[in-house]
């Protein structure tokens, strides 16, 4: 990531984002793999990857996401587009919006 790590994006969003996270990654490193999921990752994928494994590790993502209640639904939507209006100010938005 060009502005920070991902070990570090995923602290940082972790502190105010409820919702699934899935790191994509070139580092295959079980060690690194593991600190990811210890700090909150709901997955990791490691590239190159296929399509399908893309979408099955989605819709797993989509399906935990749907079990919450629609007041956690709700705040989790509203922290991610408060976080979304955030990168789109920062100087180094459109970066950011590729890595998302």
């Amino acid at each position: 990531m060009p502005v920070m790590d991902g070990i570090e994006a995923l602290t940082r969003l972790r502190e105010w984002y409820d919702g699934p996270i899935v790191i994509f990654s070139t580092n295959d490193e079980e060690k690194q793999k593991v600190r990811a999921l210890d700090l909150g990752a709901d997955d990791y994928l490691t590239k190159p990857f296929g399509l399908d494994e893309l979408a099955a590790r989605v819709r797993s993502a989509i399906r935990r996401t749907q079990r919450l209640s629609a007041p956690e639904r709700a705040q989790t939507l509203w922290r991610w587009e408060a976080f979304g209006s955030t990168l789109q100010s920062a100087p180094w938005s459109a970066q950011a919006r590729r890595c998302l």
